[in-house]
């Protein structure tokens, strides 16, 4: 049961980032393509296990922040 809401966690977090992602207020490439890259190793921190759930959440929250 875990496992699946972890799953369904993950899941949440990509599609929501990809939405934050496309109405983020930031213009610049250099900093879009770094932001990118972040979430990429944020998604993949969480699939891999190597971010724990806390770990995840927080780091999303900071990215989401900065996309702001």
């Amino acid at each position: 049961m875990k496992r699946i809401s972890f799953a369904v966690m993950v899941l949440f977090l990509a599609l929501f980032s990809v939405q934050c992602a496309t109405a983020g207020g930031v213009k610049d490439p250099g900093i879009q393509s770094r932001i990118n890259e972040l979430q990429k190793r944020i998604d993949n921190g969480i699939v891999t296990g190597e971010l724990t759930r806390p770990e995840a959440v927080r780091v999303q929250r900071e990215l989401d922040r900065i996309r702001e």
